[in-house]
Formats: C-alpha cells, sequence, structure tokens
C-alpha cells in the first residue's frame, strides 16, 4: 500500500470495528517495532491481549503495552481507528 489514506480505507472495509480495531493495533504495533528512534526508547510493545504480564485481566481500554528501555515505567495505549481523522494515541504510564 503507498498512502496513510489507502490504509485506512482498507481498515475501513473491515466488517466490524473489532476486526478494525485489531488491524489498527496490528498497524500501531508494527510502527513501534520499525520506527528508530521508538525502537531504541522501548524494548517490549505488544498488544494487550498478547502482554505476558496482564495475568488474565481484561482489556478496560488499553490497547497497546510498551516497555521503557531505560526505566521502570510500562507506557499502556489506547489507540483508536474510527475517527475519520486518525489521531496519534494517548499514552499513559504506570510503575511495573
Amino acid at each position: 500500500m503507498g498512502s496513510i489514506h489507502e490504509v485506512i480505507d482498507a481498515f475501513r472495509r473491515e466488517p466490524s470495528n473489532s476486526e478494525r480495531g485489531t488491524k489498527f493495533e496490528q498497524l500501531t504495533l508494527r510502527y513501534f517495532q520499525l520506527d528508530p528512534m521508538l525502537a531504541q526508547q522501548y524494548d517490549c510493545v505488544c498488544r494487550w491481549i498478547d502482554w505476558p504480564e496482564r495475568d488474565g485481566k481484561v482489556e478496560n481500554g488499553i490497547d497497546l503495552v510498551a516497555r521503557t528501555r531505560d526505566t521502570v515505567s510500562t507506557p499502556r495505549s489506547s489507540a483508536s481507528s474510527t475517527s475519520p481523522r486518525p489521531r496519534w494515541p494517548r499514552a499513559t504510564s504506570t510503575r511495573s
């Protein structure tokens, strides 16, 4: 795919909000992994559902979990793809 607009259009063709959300989470996860600055900042980024430390807890608005390399904090982020104008996820930081 070429532009961000084509990616967003592909998401919108998914049959449900749940599937669109999953695709957007996967895209955001890959961005965190592939962006050179973010890859230096975080040593582990995963979707909430895949996070080994969630201990069976249900999602409460957290979509991604990222562990910073140089601190003990674990920022958790909610990514949303439902807006016509996508925004960067709002991250909250919690101590692990």
